[in-house]
């Protein structure tokens, strides 16, 4: 199915695709971030799939990972689906990237939570309230490192998130910095996704690789030749 899913793309003009849970394309239109070649080995990024499910998008260097989180971003708003960002780095995202590819700023809240005890409430409430199908966590704008993460989401409290994620359907979203050959947050994470990109030329490669999946064999990827907006990575 992947295959001729991916046989389907007929020319570089197209719009970047997303799948639902069904495997089906569906067009995910992002004005400044054209596709020029695109091979998907598991369709699995979506929220569809990834709704109810605690994931965690690690990098290090230079990496797409705000590439993939705003394709979720952007596809859970044009579904009438509430998001939430909190910012647990000392760093936090350009608007003006997400803007144009097509996020909505206006309805995407940012909570800013400077220790982990704040960042833990703020989680815990949007979680409980059911009403988001998306919640970004993202602590890849500090120091990389296992302590910090650590600090910030301690295995009783990300049982609590994981539990309360899943019954709602909502999508738990954990941006870190690290390694491919670094442990993820936890044996909680139910999808860990390595994100890096490479510039040859006038070309840009981004890929997202499964490190990790119960619900499916790890290693599968999503690779895109892109133009990204400055600062989208």
């Amino acid at each position: 199915m992947a295959a001729a899913l991916a046989a389907r793309v007929a020319s570089a003009t197209q719009p970047i695709r997303a799948f639902d849970e069904a495997g089906l394309a569906s067009h995910l239109r992002l004005p400044m971030a054209r596709l020029q070649s695109r091979r998907v080995e598991a369709p699995t990024w979506s929220l569809g799939t990834l709704a109810g499910r605690f994931v965690e998008l690690s990098s290090v260097g230079s990496s797409a990972t705000l590439a993939f989180t705003a394709l979720l971003l952007h596809e859970a708003q044009r579904q009438g689906e509430p998001v939430a960002w909190v910012q647990g780095g000392t760093s936090l995202f350009y608007p003006p990237d997400l803007a144009a590819v097509g996020v909505d700023l206006g309805a995407l809240p940012v909570i800013r939570a400077d220790t982990p005890v704040a960042l833990g409430k703020a989680v815990a409430h949007l979680l409980r309230s059911g009403a988001f199908g998306l919640v970004v966590i993202d602590l890849a704008g500090g120091e990389p490192g296992a302590s910090t993460e650590a600090a910030a989401l301690p295995p009783p409290l990300q049982s609590r998130f994981e539990r309360t994620a899943s019954a709602h359907g909502t999508c738990l979203l954990c941006l870190t910095r690290k390694t491919p050959e670094a442990g993820s947050l936890g044996p909680l994470v139910s999808l860990r996704g390595e994100t890096r990109r490479t510039r040859t030329g006038g070309r840009i490669e981004a890929e997202l690789v499964a490190v990790k999946d119960k619900r499916s064999t790890p290693g599968w990827r999503i690779t895109a030749g892109l133009e990204l907006v400055p600062g989208l990575t």
